[in-house]
């Protein structure tokens, strides 16, 4: 079957997608996902059971009335997630970076909701399987998506911008961190900007840190249109932070104002974070006094930069 026949069957037939035939909501299309200590097509059957509308497997021993064969599901979630990618008029923009990523995610979306419908990336479902899967549970009414991009070889950005195919892109930090299947900081730093090059190609937007001096010279010679941090609009932004306790807090200037903000987050590795933030909505066409009052209302989840109170310490 062609994906665009699957995409049909996705529209008109379904629900939606899933890869978990234990979670698996009545009406979806379930994809038989396989890796190294698993086989997804063995829970096909299972899924049926459950109301799944079909199950897209890639072995024939498993193949139904109710299965739809294809030669790789993995690929086919891919191209299910890129038809609808295209059929989407929402703009696109990803982030990824070895820190920072889903805190600066959530911070931009959180922004960029006081003027569009935004769909983003829930948790760091940011890998192969997960941004599909992010793409395809997008309303049709989507005004604006922000993807998370992880990234643990050469090559992985490359192939997730394929598929999200961005109009904007921040690489939020380059380290040293898992450098398991990069080799090298080099290493990493080319993955990375595997979302640079993607760019040039589109003739998108790269949104960076203009403090950044590797992430700077990689601006100027694969970029041909970016955005600094320090000056979004063509008006100098300073986000400071502000002498405190616990929680971050940050003073922004920008048009000869100044604005006191107090975070829900701890610690100054996320003044890089809310600065990228900032920066991204006041380009994106974001009041600096809507842009300051998502900030400070936000709170972040999963136990990130969280502070906790136990017996006899603060955490």
């Amino acid at each position: 079957m062609k994906t665009e026949q699957l995409y049909r069957i996705y529209r008109e037939e379904s629900t939606g997608v899933s890869t978990d035939s234990r979670t698996l909501k009545k009406g979806q299309l379930f994809f038989a996902l396989c890796g190294q200590n698993f086989n997804g097509n063995k829970y096909a059957a299972e899924a049926l059971d459950k109301g799944a509308s079909y199950a897209v497997i890639d072995d024939p021993v498993y193949e139904t009335e109710k299965t739809i064969l294809v030669d790789d599901c993995l690929i086919e979630l891919a191209g299910l997630a890129l038809c609808h990618r295209k059929m989407m008029k929402a703009p696109v923009l990803a982030i990824t970076g070895t820190n920072g990523k889903t805190t600066t995610k959530e911070l931009i979306a959180a922004i960029m909701s006081k003027k569009l419908k935004v769909h983003y990336t829930k948790g760091n479902l940011n890998n192969e399987i997960g941004l599909p899967l992010t793409i395809l549970s997008a309303p049709e009414d989507t005004e604006m998506m922000i993807l998370e991009m992880g990234a643990n070889h050469l090559g992985e950005i490359r192939a997730l911008c394929n598929i999200a195919r961005p109009d904007y892109g921040i690489i939020t930090n380059i380290g040293a961190a898992h450098l398991e299947g990069f080799g090298s900081f080099e290493g990493v730093l080319k993955a990375k900007t595997e979302l640079y090059e993607h760019l040039r190609k589109v003739n998108g937007i790269a949104i960076y840190d203009d403090k950044n001096p590797y992430l700077v010279e990689k601006i100027y010679k694969l970029v041909n249109r970016g955005v600094p941090y320090s000056n979004p609009t063509g008006v100098d932004l300073v986000v400071e932070a502000l002498p405190s306790e616990m929680n971050l807090d940050v003073e922004v200037k920008y048009q000869h104002k100044t604005y006191d903000i107090q975070t829900g987050l701890f610690g100054a590795y996320n003044l890089g974070n809310i600065q990228a933030a900032i920066a991204t909505g006041l380009f994106l066409g974001v009041e600096i006094e809507e842009i300051a009052e998502a900030v400070g209302k936000y709170q972040p989840g999963n136990n990130r930069s969280q502070i906790k109170t136990i017996p006899n310490n603060t955490l």
